[in-house]
């Protein structure tokens, strides 16, 4: 989002760029994504686990 409209000064242009989102948001969002990759970690964990607890239980 641009803040002020672009300015030049001879060969120089200097521009005001501001956040897209309220920190509240973007720190929402990144809160939603680390629970889901944590979930989907712990599931493939423990579908590891069981398959390998149903590998040794079928060699005895």
């Amino acid at each position: 989002m641009v803040e002020n409209m672009p300015s030049q000064e001879g060969r120089n242009m200097s521009l005001v760029l501001g956040p897209l989102k309220k920190k509240s948001e973007a720190k929402e969002e990144q809160r939603v994504v680390r629970e889901a990759k944590r979930a989907a970690d712990r599931a493939e964990r423990e579908q590891r686990a069981a398959a390998k607890t149903a590998k040794q239980t079928s060699g005895e």
